[in-house]
């Protein structure tokens, strides 16, 4: 069955021809999934796992034979990369400045992570134990306190900061799960998705 992806296209596809990745000698497979779907668009002042994703090129003066199709803007000259041979995608810096980090075993699997992540994001942002003031005007205010007196309104009990804390952390750890489903090298401390999930988890402690 074909992955359905929830958060990831939302602001748009990035697309690309099958003639020019068989020039570049991308792997069929790798082919085959750019062009049906193609790579997500973000925002590229805030992307939201610091991503930005570009037409195919070649790179050179690196540890491996691979072929860049993004890059990272919290590092500078690090590059979204597919290896040529295997089709798996790695972080690579400019030059080969520093030895590769694997992100995942392919670009459907860079795909499902992604989505599953930034759905973690959307999840735990509405995971707030005070919600924002509400502003009222006289009469609503008036209207409000009549009907809590008349017992319409009930006092909603909100979540206080270590009950926030420990649904964050089931559902990190819920979503670790399912991403070591997915791709379990992906989720090794050396990779770079392993970093990315430390970082996370060291803002939820």
């Amino acid at each position: 069955m074909e992955p359905q992806y929830h958060t990831l296209y939302d602001h748009g596809v990035l697309t690309y021809m099958r003639e020019s990745l068989d020039r570049l000698g991308v792997p069929d497979k790798t082919v085959e999934t750019l062009v049906h779907r193609g790579m997500p668009v973000f925002d590229p002042q805030e992307p939201p796992l610091g991503l930005l994703f570009h037409e195919a090129l070649p790179l050179r003066d690196v540890h491996g034979d691979y072929i860049a199709i993004g890059r990272e803007i919290w590092s500078e000259g690090l590059h979204v990369a597919i290896k040529r041979d295997t089709g798996a995608v790695w972080a690579v810096t400019e030059g080969g400045i520093q030895k590769p980090t694997y992100m995942n075993a392919s670009i459907e699997s860079l795909l499902a992570f992604m989505d599953r992540v930034l759905r973690f994001k959307q999840q735990t942002e509405r995971l707030q134990p005070d919600p924002p003031p509400m502003i009222l005007t006289a009469e609503e205010s008036r209207l409000k306190l009549e009907k809590f007196r008349r017992g319409e309104i009930k006092p909603r009990t909100r979540p206080d900061a270590s009950q926030t804390q420990r649904e964050w952390k089931s559902a990190f750890e819920q979503m670790k799960r399912e991403l070591k489903d997915m791709d379990q090298p992906a989720v090794r401390s050396s990779s770079w998705w392993g970093i990315v999930l430390e970082e996370m988890r060291d803002r939820l402690r």
